[in-house]
This record gives C-alpha cells, structure tokens and sequence, in this order.
C-alpha cells in the first residue's frame, strides 16, 4: 500500500479526447491498468502509449489513449462507479464504501462516517487507490458526492413522512 496514493503525481501529457464523449480524459498510470483490466485485454495492447480515464456515465469506454487503443467496461476486472448504477458497486474501492452502505448508514444515524473514516485510513497510508480505484486516484471526491446525494434524498424523504 502507498501512503500518498491519494495525492500520485500524475503523468505529464497533453489533452486526449475520449473518442465517443469527446472530454478529456484524465491520465492512469500503467499500475492502474495492469491491476484492473483483463489480462487479455493487456496482451493486445502492450505497445499503446499513456491512458486516459474516461468518466462520462453513458460511455462504455473505460480508459482510451492518443493512438486509439479502447479499453471499455467489459474489459475490467471490476465493475466501474462512474460507469454502473449498482448501489453495490463500490464508490471507494480500498475500504468497501457502497452507494448502498452509504444509504444504509445515513438511514440508521442520519449522517455518514464515510468520508472522515476514508480521510483518517488514507493519513494511516492504508489506502492502494492506484491498483483497486478504476480512474486510479482517490475516491473522496466521489464519496463527497454519494454522501451528499443520499443526505438530500434522506431529508426529502424524511420531510415527506413527516407530512
């Protein structure tokens, strides 16, 4: 585990467009790759230059580069947060935060843990987000975003039953 993977030097590279959203991507380390694609997938493009992660929801695409090698959800090891409308699939890989654990724990005491409980792990240097997270960076900002989705589902259904 490395203790500054939620603050990785990224790659130096010029902007690279996903191919079907036309956004920019953010650049992986080969690590992230390696980790969290098929091997297969790996096999046939060894020589492809740096990677970029696509986050657009309704895009299959995954990870894309300059040359125009895709790698898309099927290819992964692991089902993609950004990606999948699971509440199961994992938002912070390293430590098992879903949408619905997050749900959960919101219904039970009204507010969620998640983020301080991630932030004091990743201080501990207990996180690996470049080999378990997709987009190989850290995951607070997502979980600052489930967090904040579910608090305002959790008010408007509360204000709702009180009605």
């Amino acid at each position: 585990m490395s203790g500054g993977c939620c603050a990785p030097s990224k790659p130096s590279a010029d902007k690279v467009l996903c191919p079907v959203t036309n956004m920019a991507g953010r650049p992986v380390r080969d690590v992230t790759l390696r980790a969290l694609v098929k091997p297969s997938i790996l096999a046939s493009i060894q020589t492809a230059g740096l990677f970029f992660f696509c986050d657009a929801p309704h895009c299959d695409v995954v990870y894309f580069n300059a040359e125009g090698a895709l790698i898309r959800k099927s290819d992964m090891r692991v089902a993609v947060h950004q990606k999948d409308g699971s509440l199961n699939t994992p938002v912070c890989y390293c430590f098992g935060y879903t949408p619905d654990k997050i749900r959960g724990e919101i219904r039970q005491t009204g507010r969620s843990a998640a983020v301080a409980d991630i932030s004091r792990k990743v201080q501990e240097g207990l996180c690996d987000c470049e080999t378990t997270n997709p987009q190989g960076t850290c995951c607070l900002g997502n979980i600052g975003k489930v967090v904040k989705s579910a608090l305002a589902k959790f008010r408007e259904t509360s204000k709702e039953e009180t009605l």
